[in-house]
C-alpha cells in the first residue's frame, strides 16, 4: 500500500469518527437518550444473532454477514453500529454509502424488541452520521433508498 493510498484511508478512518461522534454528541442532547456509534465489529455480527435472534421481523431480512463481508473496509462505505450506553444491547446497525454527489442510508435494521430505549428514534441516528460525513467530505446531498411506500412514506412526512 503506498503512503498516499494509507494517508487518505486514515484521513476517512478520521471523518467517520468525527461523523460518528459529533453525531452521537448532538442527538443525545435532543433525544435525551444516551447511546454510542461505533463502527461494525466482531461484537456487532454477534448481537445481530444472539440478541436479536428470532425476533427478527420476517420482512427485514437483512443478511447482516454478508453485506458486513461485502462493504467492511470498503472507502465509500460508512457502517453504524448503534449501541446501548453500556454498549450491551445492540439498538440498530446501518451502513451508508458515499458516492460522488451524497451519502446514500442504504441499509438499516433495528433491534426487533419492543423495549428497545431508543424505539422510534433509530432512523434519525444513521442520517445524523450522513449528514455530519457529507459536510465533510464536501457534499451536498443525503439520501435514504426506502424499501417500501410505507417507509418511504414515514421519512419524508416524518423526518422530512
Amino acid at each position: 500500500m503506498n503512503s498516499s493510498f494509507s494517508e487518505a484511508k486514515q484521513r476517512y478512518l478520521r471523518l467517520r469518527q468525527a461523523a460518528y461522534d459529533h453525531a452521537q454528541y448532538e442527538l443525545q442532547q435532543v433525544l435525551r437518550k444516551e447511546f454510542r456509534v461505533r463502527d461494525w465489529s466482531g461484537k456487532t455480527a454477534s448481537a445481530i444473532a444472539d440478541q436479536w435472534g428470532i425476533a427478527r421481523h420476517a420482512d427485514a431480512g437483512w443478511d447482516w454477514p454478508e453485506i458486513i463481508r461485502r462493504y467492511k473496509g470498503e472507502a465509500n462505505s460508512l457502517p453504524l453500529a448503534i449501541w446501548t450506553k453500556t454498549e450491551e444491547r445492540l439498538a440498530a446497525v446501518a451502513l451508508d454509502l458515499c458516492t460522488r454527489r451524497a451519502v446514500e442510508l442504504k441499509f438499516l435494521e433495528a433491534d426487533p424488541r419492543s423495549d428497545c430505549p431508543l424505539k422510534g428514534k433509530r432512523i434519525l441516528i444513521p442520517l445524523e452520521v450522513a449528514f455530519h460525513y457529507a459536510q465533510a467530505l464536501g457534499l451536498q446531498e443525503i439520501r435514504v433508498r426506502p424499501i417500501n411506500s410505507k417507509l418511504e412514506t414515514l421519512y419524508v412526512e416524518v423526518y422530512g
